[in-house]
């Protein structure tokens, strides 16, 4: 007898990804039907994504990225962001006996075919 091992659902990860999208697709003045159309998704499918009760696999995350003008970089970075706790001001600061870390650079695989 083959037993299935049921996948771990975490949903503060889905709903942080979803309000990233949520929050990428708000900026840009998109509407759920606007970026269903431009990435062949349904509507249905946008929506359960962005309220964190979808669990989406990489091609369809990468047609959602193509369809915010983001790279799949950037649609984890903020969906970590959204997921780790608020720094206070002090806490963000180098020990003196540490040098300060760099900023991530982001570089972008999708380009303007312009």
């Amino acid at each position: 007898m083959i037993t299935m091992i049921k996948p771990r659902y975490d949903k503060a990860l889905f709903k942080a990804l979803g309000q990233a999208v949520t929050n990428r697709r708000v900026h840009l003045r998109q509407s759920v039907e606007d970026l269903a159309q431009q990435t062949g998704l349904g509507t249905v499918f946008i929506q359960d994504l962005e309220i964190g009760v979808r669990n989406v696999n990489l091609v369809n995350l990468s047609k959602v990225c193509r369809g915010l003008n983001w790279s799949l970089w950037e649609l984890f970075y903020q969906t970590e962001s959204l997921l780790a706790p608020v720094q206070t001001a002090t806490s963000r600061q180098a020990p003196a006996d540490q040098p300060a870390q760099r900023g991530r650079e982001c570089h972008s695989i999708y380009k303007d075919p312009a």
